[in-house]
């Protein structure tokens, strides 16, 4: 698993310029379950931030709905937070 992990690491870290344009970094599988965990991730963000800012557009807003908006993170930490759900949702894959 650490192993997977390492290696899931070493091909994100590769720079973008050392592979020529159109050319996919990594085996198929790799790429396919980064596109797998990209698009789970980002799926389950916007569903949060649309539930939450619908709670908070009601006419009765509860306290911990708002509190529940303000908790989440906000540019680079919601950075950070997204990427290292990317890695965990890979390392399921």
């Amino acid at each position: 698993m650490l192993l997977f992990a390492l290696v899931v690491l070493g091909v994100c870290l590769i720079p973008a310029h050392s592979k020529p344009a159109g050319e996919q970094l990594g085996s198929p599988l790799l790429q396919t379950c980064f596109e797998e965990a990209k698009k789970m991730v980002d799926d389950a963000y916007k569903y949060s931030r649309e539930e939450s800012l619908r709670r908070v557009r009601k006419e009765v807003v509860r306290p911990h709905d708002t509190l529940r908006l303000l908790k989440q993170p906000r540019g680079e930490t919601r950075s950070a937070v997204r990427s290292a759900d990317y890695m965990a949702q890979t390392s399921a894959c």
